[in-house]
């Protein structure tokens, strides 16, 4: 009997932590699917951009975006980026 129990619950503990597994890894993937879609321009830096600022539209939106123009006054990857010539704008 003691064995039967102990199978049961072991067997719950697998079965827990592959459950657990798989949705850790779907979380992950839609965290990183929902990152792309706020922050889908990326430099050679690895910094990741709200907006292309060589596109005329994302310049307008930036401008009137005042936390993307803030979080790139305060991330100095930021000027990097802009030595090497790639103007993105509201970064991560």
């Amino acid at each position: 009997m003691k064995k039967i129990i102990l199978l049961t619950i072991l067997s719950s503990l697998l079965m827990t932590t592959y459950v657990f597994g798989w949705d850790n890894e779907t979380f992950t993937q839609k965290k990183e699917i929902e990152r792309n879609k706020q922050y889908p321009y990326e430099s050679t830096t690895g910094t990741r951009y709200q907006y292309d600022l060589t596109k005329p539209g994302d310049q307008i939106r930036y401008k009137v975006d005042p936390a993307a123009q803030i979080r790139d006054n305060v991330n100095p990857r930021v000027e990097i980026d802009r030595q090497l010539h790639q103007y993105g704008g509201g970064s991560e």
